[in-house]
């Protein structure tokens, strides 16, 4: 029973104050749950049932990430996709150029513009967090999505523009940058919500 109620304890109070909780009926998605009241696991311990009252967010996300890949040339490049998504998410996008430098890029995400002046050499990676609105050097690092991020990987001093977000059902993405890359390939990720 002792390790029944330490595992409660460990996945219930959290510093982050919200924790996935999962369904049974539905194992594909979690919502963001607090607890109302503050855990007393040694109360839990003396006590064969406790109750846990929660707080849950408006929205479900799903348990997998959704991705979606995009590649082109020539200094510009666009696609379009449905989205299964019922609400708006928002995504983490990793650019990686090949066959030379990324200098400066626009990417727009329907009908949303972010601007970055960094370089990336060929095979190098930047990501762009619509999640926590920030751009960092490398691989996306955030791979379970909560807007998480190295502050030594932080590139913000030549970022303008709005940070874009998957729509439910069409979605539209543009790429326009310079530099001596052959080609870009973008690498669109994100967690479906639910209602």
């Amino acid at each position: 029973r002792r390790a029944a109620v330490t595992a409660i304890a460990d996945w219930a109070d959290t510093l982050a104050g919200a924790v996935p909780l999962i369904v049974d009926d539905q194992p594909d998605r979690s919502w963001s749950a607090s607890l109302i009241d503050p855990p007393d696991p040694a109360e839990w311990l003396t006590r064969a049932e406790f109750p846990l009252s929660f707080r849950v967010g408006p929205y479900a996300e799903a348990t997998a990430v959704s991705t979606h890949l995009v590649s082109g040339s020539g200094g510009t490049f666009s696609d379009t996709w449905s989205a299964p998504d019922e609400v708006i998410s928002w995504p983490v996008v990793e650019l990686v150029p090949t066959g030379g430098t990324l200098l400066t890029f626009s990417l727009t995400l329907n009908g949303e513009t972010v601007s970055v002046t960094e370089t990336i050499a060929a095979a190098g990676a930047i990501s762009i967090s619509s999640i926590s609105s920030l751009v960092t050097f490398g691989p996306n690092d955030d791979s379970n999505l909560t807007g998480v991020w190295d502050p030594a990987d932080l590139r913000m001093s030549a970022v303008a523009g709005d940070f874009g977000a998957i729509l439910p059902g069409a979605n539209a993405f543009q790429l326009d940058y310079t530099g001596t890359a052959a080609s870009v390939a973008a690498t669109i990720t994100w967690r479906r919500r639910f209602r």
